[in-house]
């Protein structure tokens, strides 16, 4: 369900059914372990968070909080019969390593290399010399 705070109203709405069987539950990890899972896995951190509350005689109000929160770059689904972390896919969570070049600290492309690098765009390489002018044709330059 989607709600829309400022003018409380529902916006969305959707639902879904599994038609086939579901498995058993079987053996399945402990809550405690669950939390340890959260706590030292993905973690907590103190962040700003700006709420939003319509009022019908002041208008719209927003107020800003200090609150703790997930770190932000991990899924929070974690199996229940194995305690890892799974991505969007319930495929066990593998952590994107940004891949850092040894030889494009001088080149005029170097932050738009690295954005791409951040978003998952790259070459499994370290050194970008001989690859160059494929870059180039990636970047559209």
């Amino acid at each position: 369900m989607g709600v829309d705070t400022v003018n409380e109203k529902i916006f969305s709405y959707s639902s879904n059914w599994y038609k086939s069987k579901l498995p058993p539950v079987g053996r399945i990890i402990s809550l405690d372990k669950a939390y340890e899972v959260l706590f030292d896995e993905i973690g907590y951190e103190l962040m700003y968070v700006t709420y939003y509350r319509n009022n019908k005689i002041e208008g719209i109000n927003k107020e800003v909080k200090l609150i703790y929160n997930t770190k932000p770059g991990k899924p929070l689904n974690i199996s229940a019969t194995t305690g890892e972390l799974l991505d969007y896919r319930g495929k066990p969570f593998k952590e994107s390593n940004i891949i850092n070049y040894k030889d494009i600290d001088k080149s005029y492309a170097k932050d738009k290399i690295m954005t791409l690098a951040q978003y998952g765009i790259f070459l499994k390489v370290k050194i970008l010399d001989q690859r160059i002018k494929f870059v180039k044709k990636i970047l559209c330059i």
